[in-house]
């Protein structure tokens, strides 16, 4: 069921990321050819139910996909759709301008945090919260109603950790960027190693000029998400 829900809110947190609209989705499965019929009927339930239950809550179909059987191990592949909101525009990551205010969207490194203790057998040590977040994190469709209108010039979910995908908006935009990293907000028992290097956050890291930094209504509707403010982007340091 875990294995369901996980795969699925990656893909959709890719569509929390371009403040769009999830409508459907597509599964494919490879089943080990050594699964007994009860074990596949038993696997395959437990998968799709954690598909199912989240796909509702975003209203997304699940409208197809493919089944094959393999030699090696169970493989399952995730894809989604999803359309622009009304009135609104994607976010990318090729727009971002020097000067934009840097955001995050939660506490981070609480999943990386979670799968390092488990892969150490450590799980009586591991806060509840970072648990979820590790094996059924939430895709940020909230973020995108709440910030329909407003000037986002970049937005990327942290999937592989904060650096690296700080960094994949920076080259697109062909910027570079401070971080403030005691600003950065840490999931219970996390560290800041797991926040920038962890992955596995779905949170969104969103780019803002100064005119909604220093707005009253701005930093309210921040707040409302969670938004924390990490740092700042620049133009790249040339050297002749």
């Amino acid at each position: 069921r875990d294995v369901g829900h996980k795969g699925l809110a990656r893909v959709l947190s890719d569509l929390a990321a371009m403040a769009s609209l999830p409508l459907a989705c597509t599964v494919s499965l490879a089943i080990p050819k050594n699964w007994s019929e009860n074990e596949i009927e038993n696997q395959l339930e437990e998968l799709f139910l954690g598909i199912t239950t989240l796909a509702q809550q975003h209203d997304c179909t699940v409208i197809g996909g493919d089944l094959s059987r393999t030699r090696g191990s169970f493989v399952a592949d995730f894809a989604a759709i999803g359309e622009m909101r009304p009135a609104s525009s994607f976010w990318r990551r090729d727009e971002v301008r020097p000067g934009d205010h840097i955001y995050v969207t939660g506490p981070l490194g609480g999943a990386a945090m979670a799968l390092e203790n488990l892969q150490a057998g450590r799980r009586v040590e591991i806060p509840r919260e970072n648990l979820r977040r590790h094996w059924r994190p939430t895709p940020r469709f909230d973020v995108g109603r709440r910030l329909a209108s407003a000037p986002v010039s970049g937005c990327i979910d942290i999937s592989d950790g904060l650096c690296t995908d700080l960094q994949r908006v920076c080259q697109a935009s062909y910027l570079d960027y401070e971080l403030d990293e005691s600003s950065i907000p840490l999931a219970e028992g996390a560290s800041l190693r797991h926040a920038l290097e962890g992955g596995d956050d779905y949170e969104l890291l969103l780019f803002l000029p100064d005119c909604w930094h220093d707005c009253d209504f701005a930093q309210s509707e921040l707040k409302a998400i969670g938004a924390t403010r990490i740092g700042q982007v620049h133009s790249l340091n040339r050297q002749l």
